[in-house]
């Protein structure tokens, strides 16, 4: 049982203007769980993935106008680390904005997702969500957490935490947490 989505923007910019062109491209994708829906459930399902999507939407346009409205009063051509830790800071908005669209989704009885999971075997819940982002490359995923209400909450958690770099020793950082 789980939850997916991803977020793509544009991974490049090299000035400004490049930066406020591209933020207008990003995707928000969602489904409602695995396993097979029956068909008295499709159009309550359809409505529940556009409330999912316009959820995560408007929180998207809304952190692209704060976004373009500090861009353009602060930045220039040569302004390009402001641009970029602008950038970073869109991304984290966008991601809150994701999991605007995924909590639809986790609240739903109709899904088997969050508050609508599938038992297991043994008659617990156990969760799955992933996140990915196109801009920063950060991806976090959960997979068969148990006593999670909102699996993408920590799915994000886990993509934050990848994308701070390498651990001590050299380690890579876990993109995915399985089990308790």
């Amino acid at each position: 049982t789980g939850t997916h989505g991803a977020m793509n923007a544009s991974p490049v910019v090299n000035d400004a203007a490049e930066f406020k062109a591209s933020q207008t491209a990003f995707t928000i994708a969602v489904h409602c769980g695995a396993g097979v829906h029956t068909v008295k459930k499709h159009e309550p399902l359809c409505e529940l993935m556009t409330r999912a999507v316009n959820a995560g939407l408007a929180a998207a346009a809304v952190a692209l106008e704060e976004n373009t409205s500090k861009l353009s009063t602060t930045a220039t051509s040569s302004s390009i680390p402001s641009t970029t830790n602008m950038k970073i800071a869109l991304v984290e908005r966008v991601l809150a904005a994701l999991v605007m669209s995924m909590r639809v989704l986790e609240h739903s009885p109709l899904t088997n997702a969050g508050f609508g999971a599938s038992l297991t075997l043994d008659g617990t819940v156990e969760v799955d969500a992933s996140v990915m982002c196109g801009t920063t490359r950060s991806f976090g995923a959960v997979g068969a957490v148990p006593g999670v209400r909102l699996p993408t909450q920590v799915a994000v958690a886990v993509a934050r935490q990848s994308g701070h770099g390498l651990l001590p020793l050299a380690r890579v950082p876990p993109v995915l947490l399985v089990g308790e």
